[in-house]
């Protein structure tokens, strides 16, 4: 285990690093995007609540919407007829998201936010308690930290 405070330095070219990364904030490489994202988590789906929670126009919210339901992110579902009205709800790959818009709330909680307004707790429904999620090994259960992480090439 590492004793300094940074992460590991970089062993090989960026070229020969994965794109995951990369690509995933391509998904979301505007602010809106993960404000949507943001809402949905709180169960907001229609186009209307949306827009006024997010004070959003409606054109960039439209070109939003569509981008994350391009991206499987979303799905777009009809919730009335005459006339059609459709609500936006998350995916399998948006909800695989949570950990990720969770791991930025208790950064800028932490490191931007103005602490005398503190956001919303996190109850835990099954234990009806008040969560701070950590990531953690899926081996040994300890908590996972930039510099006790090395990277090695797969298959080898």
């Amino acid at each position: 285990m590492r004793t300094d405070s940074e992460p590991s330095e970089p062993s090989e070219p960026e070229a020969n690093r994965p794109a995951a990364v990369r690509q995933a904030l391509e998904v979301f490489r505007d602010p809106w995007s993960f404000a949507v994202l943001q809402e949905a988590f709180f169960g907001v789906r229609r186009f209307d609540e949306l827009q006024r929670n997010l004070g959003i126009s409606r054109s960039v919210l439209t070109r939003r919407l569509g981008h994350l339901v391009e991206n499987g992110v979303l799905e777009r579902r009809r919730y009335q007829r005459r006339p059609d009205r459709y609500e936006y709800r998350l995916t399998a790959r948006g909800l695989d998201m949570y950990p990720i818009f969770l791991a930025l709330r208790t950064w800028g909680e932490r490191w931007l936010e103005n602490r005398a307004m503190p956001g919303p707790r996190l109850i835990h429904e099954r234990c009806d308690h008040v969560t701070a999620p950590q990531m953690v090994c899926d081996h040994c259960g300890e908590t996972i930290r930039a510099h006790d992480v090395r990277y090695e090439a797969s298959g080898d």
